[in-house]
C-alpha cells in the first residue's frame, strides 16, 4: 500500500503559474484515486472480519465447499420392486345401484317436429337417471270379511273368515306402521314428539300417549324374541357391556331405579346387541376369561 503524506493547502499556497496549477490538479486527482482504492481494500477487510466473528457458522470458515468437491463412489441401490396399482376409477359421478327400483320415462319429438323433416328413422336412445325420492305416506287399508249365511242340519248361521287387521288388539295400527316407530325409536333415535310431529306433516295426528302405548305393546311382541337373542350375544367371543340407570315407576309410585343393561357381541359372530334390565347394583367380574352368564 502506498503511503500518503496529506497537506492541507491554503489560497496563498497555490501557485500563480497556469503549467504549475494544472500538475498540482493532476497530483491531486492522482491521490483521490489511491486514497479511494485503499478504502475499499478496508471495507472489504473489515466485511471479512465481521463474517468470521458475528456470521452463521457455514460462513464463519471460508473453503468449506470444497470439502465436497471429490467425487464419491456411492454404491447403487436396488432397483425398487415393481408395484402394480389397480386402474384409477374415473372422478364422475358414481353409478346408480341397479338393485333400486326404476321407472322409465320417454320423450319422443311432437308431430309438429317430426312434420318439419322429410324421413325420420330412430336409430338409438340417449339415456340418463336421476334419482328420486318419494316421501312417506299414510294410507288406510280396508279390510274386507264378506259374511254368508251357512245352513247345515236345518240350522242357519252367520259365517265370516278370520282376519287380522293389526298385531295389536283393538287397534287400527298396521305391522307396518308398529314397525316404523320401532326403527324410528332405537334405530334412528327420533323422539316420540318428532314422530307426532311427523305424522301431523302427513295428515294424522298419533297423540303421544297413543304412539307410546304402540311402542310398549310391540316390544312386548318381540319379547319373545330376546331369549335367542340373547344366546346369540352371550355365544360370541368378546362383549362390550354398558349399563345405564333408568327410573321405574308403576301407578304412579315410583320404584327403586334399576340398572339397563347392553350387551353387543364383538366380530366373529355378526354384531348383534341385546338388552335387559337387573335389581342388581353390578354385574361385572374382573376375571380375564369370565363365563357368560345370562342376561336377567
Amino acid at each position: 500500500m502506498m503511503a500518503c503524506v496529506l497537506a492541507i493547502l491554503t489560497p496563498s499556497d497555490l501557485p500563480t503559474d497556469p503549467d504549475a496549477i494544472r500538475a498540482l490538479a493532476l497530483e491531486q486527482n492522482r491521490l483521490a484515486c489511491t486514497l479511494w482504492e485503499q478504502l475499499e481494500i478496508l471495507k472489504h477487510q473489515v466485511a471479512q472480519l465481521n463474517r468470521a466473528q458475528f456470521g452463521a457458522s457455514s460462513e464463519r470458515l471460508p473453503g468449506q465447499a470444497e470439502l465436497f468437491a471429490q467425487p464419491l463412489d456411492l454404491p447403487t441401490p436396488p432397483a425398487a420392486p415393481e408395484v402394480k396399482v389397480a386402474r384409477h376409477t374415473g372422478k364422475g359421478r358414481p353409478a346408480l345401484p341397479t338393485d333400486l327400483p326404476r321407472t322409465r320415462i320417454e320423450y319422443d319429438l311432437s308431430e309438429g317436429q317430426k312434420a318439419s323433416f322429410d324421413t325420420l328413422e330412430r336409430i338409438g336412445e340417449e339415456r340418463s337417471e336421476t334419482l328420486h325420492y318419494e316421501p312417506a305416506k299414510l294410507r288406510v287399508i280396508e279390510h274386507i270379511r264378506f259374511k254368508y249365511v251357512a245352513t247345515k242340519d236345518g240350522e242357519s248361521t252367520i259365517v265370516t273368515p278370520a282376519a287380522q287387521p293389526s298385531p295389536l288388539p283393538k287397534s287400527n295400527a298396521s305391522a307396518g306402521l308398529l314397525a316404523s316407530i320401532q326403527v324410528d325409536t332405537f334405530v334412528d333415535h327420533l323422539p316420540i314428539n318428532r314422530q307426532e310431529t311427523r305424522y301431523a306433516r302427513l295428515g294424522m295426528h298419533l297423540p303421544r300417549a297413543t304412539l307410546c302405548e304402540w311402542k310398549l305393546a310391540s316390544a312386548e311382541l318381540l319379547a319373545t324374541l330376546l331369549p335367542p337373542l340373547r344366546n346369540h350375544v352371550l355365544q360370541a367371543p368378546r362383549l362390550h357391556l354398558d349399563d345405564t340407570t333408568c327410573h321405574y315407576s308403576s301407578a304412579g309410585a315410583p320404584l327403586p331405579d334399576r340398572p339397563i343393561y347392553g350387551a353387543t357381541s364383538g366380530p366373529g359372530s355378526g354384531r348383534r346387541t341385546a338388552y335387559g334390565s337387573t335389581t342388581r347394583q353390578r354385574c361385572c367380574s374382573s376375571s380375564l376369561n369370565p363365563a357368560p352368564a345370562p342376561i336377567p
